[in-house]
């Protein structure tokens, strides 16, 4: 959608932010979107699940799953020890 936007090919417009960024730019958007989960989860009281949805994680599972790589435990881990 981006792309087509900017009238960029796809895989060109993914050369170029990777390029500037260092990461393509599904990285980017994981880490920002754990980012702000780490937030909500630090500063309210949402359950994981709640917190993987506010972020655009609908799947459960997939959310623990990008979260453990990023951060090196699980969303409850986090939680629990910070």
């Amino acid at each position: 959608m981006i792309s087509s936007e900017l009238f960029l090919n796809t895989s060109y417009l993914g050369q170029l932010f990777k390029k500037e960024y260092g990461c393509n730019f599904t990285e980017c958007v994981n880490k920002c979107r754990i980012y702000e989960a780490c937030r909500l989860l630090l500063e309210t009281n949402y359950r994981v699940y709640e917190v993987a949805d506010m972020v655009g994680f609908p799947d459960n599972r997939y959310f623990v799953t990008i979260f453990k790589k990023y951060i090196g435990k699980t969303p409850s881990d986090f939680r629990e020890n910070n």
